[in-house]
């Protein structure tokens, strides 16, 4: 009884640093919702910009844009009344926060990686770009990548465990093991490593152009 009592004072207690790395998240929040929403209608306003590549770089700001929303729930979570009364009594909001926060890094991920198979094929592979890549390629490439990553956001909604008698917003003890380890990590490892070989093979490309150039 007196281990809940500490508890539950503990939850009410608003500390001088909690208070600061909330406004310090609230700021973080403001910073990447307004850069990437600019991203976005700097796209969609100007006709030079809206070329196939970009289609990409639009999407990948929407992505980050609702990371910025995320750091709002985070901000909530660092303030402890907060966390006891909205997180800890409904374990909705506490998996929203761990799957948006799963889901849209693995989404942009994917974009990182849709980004760099594209520059790959624009530079190594000019004429099958023309020939292959269009509106209707990209459109499939970035629904699949939405649909993977809502998914990842959606799932722990239905796969959390319930709170026990002390309720607790930790996402080791609240989401499964193969879904916080197994799946992300490879999804993850998986991703670094085709941008890791793209890139690898531009770079050296782009090296071996120089060295042909100089020798000219």
């Amino acid at each position: 009884m007196s281990t809940n009592s500490s508890y539950k004072d503990e939850l009410s207690q608003v500390t001088l640093t909690d208070a600061g790395l909330t406004l310090l998240t609230l700021c973080l929040a403001v910073f990447i919702t307004s850069a990437n929403a600019t991203t976005v209608v700097a796209i969609w306003r100007t006709p030079a910009l809206r070329t196939l590549a970009n289609a990409y770089v639009c999407s990948l700001a929407c992505v980050d844009f609702v990371v910025g929303l995320v750091c709002v729930l985070v901000a909530l979570f660092l303030l402890p009344p907060v966390r006891r009364d909205l997180f800890y009594q409904h374990i909705a909001v506490c998996s929203l926060l761990h799957g948006t926060m799963i889901g849209m890094s693995a989404l942009s991920g994917i974009h990182m990686t849709l980004i760099a198979v594209d520059r790959y094929l624009y530079i190594m592979r000019p004429y099958l770009y023309q020939r292959v890549i269009t509106v209707r390629v990209i459109a499939v490439f970035l629904s699949i990548a939405w649909v993977i990553g809502l998914t990842l956001s959606l799932l722990p909604q239905v796969i959390a465990r319930p709170y026990g008698s002390v309720p607790v917003c930790d996402i080791t003890q609240r989401q499964p093991v193969w879904y916080t380890f197994y799946t992300c990590t490879v999804l993850f490892a998986a991703l670094c490593l085709v941008n890791v070989i793209v890139y690898s093979v531009i770079l050296h490309a782009a090296g071996r152009q120089r060295v042909g150039f100089l020798l000219l």
